[in-house]
C-alpha cells in the first residue's frame, strides 16, 4: 500500500540519503545525482510539492527524481537490492504505523525478504553477505 507518505516526508528522506553519503561505516559508492531534487520542499512540513493536492499521487512520477525511484535510488547508491529494498520498506511501514495505517495493511517485510531472495537465485547470484560455505569432512 503506497499512502504517499514519503512524499509528505521528502524532507526527511533527503536527510536520510545525506546520513548515508556522509555515513564512513557503509560501503557504498553513492552517485551524487541522487541528491539531485528540483522541487521544493516545505521546510516546516517537509511536503514535497508535486504531491498532488489530496495527497494520493505524484503529479511528476514518470519523469521523478532519482530518489523518489527505487529502482534508480537501489543502482545509484551501488547498494545491492536485497539490502536495500527491505530498509526502505522498514522506513514505509515507519510512516505507515505513524499514520495509523494497520500492520495487516503494511509492507510484509518477511515476504519481501524471501521474494528478494527468491529473485536473486533465480538470476543466480548468491544472497548478499552469505559467507561461502566449507565443504563438510566426512
Amino acid at each position: 500500500m503506497c499512502a504517499s507518505l514519503c512524499c509528505m516526508q521528502a524532507k526527511d528522506a533527503l536527510k536520510g540519503i545525506i546520513d548515508l553519503m556522509t555515513d564512513p561505516d557503509m560501503p557504498m559508492n553513492i552517485d551524487p545525482a541522487i541528491l539531485h531534487f528540483p522541487y521544493k520542499v516545505d521546510q516546516e512540513t517537509g511536503r514535497c510539492e508535486k504531491l498532488s493536492a489530496d495527497n494520493t499521487f505524484c503529479t511528476v512520477y514518470l519523469d521523478r527524481p532519482i530518489l523518489c525511484n527505487l529502482d534508480k535510488a537501489t543502482k545509484a547508491m551501488g547498494f545491492p537490492m536485497e539490502l536495500f529494498w527491505p530498509s526502505n520498506a522498514e522506513a514505509c511501514n515507519h510512516y505507515l504505523t505513524e499514520a495509523g495505517i494497520p500492520k495487516d495493511q503494511q509492507i510484509d517485510l518477511d515476504r519481501l525478504r524471501m521474494d528478494l531472495l527468491q529473485q536473486s537465485v533465480e538470476r543466480g547470484k548468491r544472497p548478499p553477505l552469505a559467507e561461502p560455505q566449507e565443504p563438510q569432512a566426512s
